[in-house]
């Protein structure tokens, strides 16, 4: 439909919900990744996450995700692939509170510091003005509710458009 009708009025809520669709999909992804890496089995981790951040770059967890890949490369004696990560969290999330990390670990391996990407600082800038994480009682009243908090999806960017089976 978004690509079909562009300029359709309807379209710009068809994105929204397609975004809260994905950062419920990424979520449960993150999850299931979270507990394999707590677990340190590292391999079913990197994968759930590899899928993860090539998948949803704008799901709102993707700057850990990309910091959890660093780690389970680095602790794998795996530099050069961990700095790819640490690198993508410098560049696509400009704005995290990952990127003095980041930029350190960089600093470590002897790889340069990629500088941020500028269409990425703006995504950011923008979605730090749209910002509307639930307050306390938002937060307290949605133990009633029986859909998933979608308030920490992504307000700007493109979502995938390509389904899970096809490369991107």
């Amino acid at each position: 439909f978004l690509e079909k009708y562009p300029n359709s009025p309807l379209a710009p809520q068809g994105a929204q919900r397609l975004r809260e669709v994905q950062e419920v999909l990424a979520t449960g992804n993150f999850n299931i990744a979270q507990f394999y890496y707590i677990r340190e089995v590292y391999r079913a981790a990197g994968a759930r996450l590899i899928e993860l951040t090539n998948r949803y770059p704008l799901f709102s967890q993707a700057d850990t995700a990309n910091w959890m890949l660093g780690q389970i490369y680095e602790k794998t004696e795996h530099n050069d692939i961990a700095a790819r990560y640490y690198s993508r969290i410098v560049k696509d999330y400009p704005l995290s509170p990952l990127v003095g990390d980041a930029k350190g670990k960089l600093t470590k391996f002897g790889v340069p510091v990629p500088p941020p990407d500028p269409t990425a600082v703006a995504r950011m800038q923008a979605e730090q003005a749209t910002s509307n994480r639930p307050g306390f009682v938002r937060r307290s009243m949605g133990i009633i509710k029986t859909r998933p908090d979608v308030s920490a999806a992504s307000h700007t960017g493109a979502p995938t458009m390509t389904p899970a089976g096809e490369s991107g």
